[in-house]
């Protein structure tokens, strides 16, 4: 239970990191959906997904030149200590 309460807790930040990443680099959401290939209303579903899949990180990782990746290493390295 610990571990699932710990992952929608990086989930939400790492939904708040992708927006965020966005503003701080002056980028926008029809920016991004061009990207990646979609319409703004996907991108505006990735941050209110509940889980995201690695294919679709990767992309957004890749788009903004950011690892979002990092997050969830972090949570594997502490949850195996």
């Amino acid at each position: 239970r610990l571990f699932s309460l710990l992952y929608h807790i990086r989930r939400v930040v790492a939904d708040l990191r992708i927006h965020n990443e966005l503003l701080n680099q002056q980028k926008s959401v029809l920016w991004l959906s061009q990207q990646l290939g979609c319409n703004r209303t996907n991108i505006y579903n990735i941050f209110i997904r509940e889980s995201i899949s690695t294919d679709l990180l990767l992309k957004v990782s890749i788009a903004l030149k950011k690892d979002f990746f990092a997050l969830y290493t972090k949570l594997y390295k502490e949850s195996t200590k």
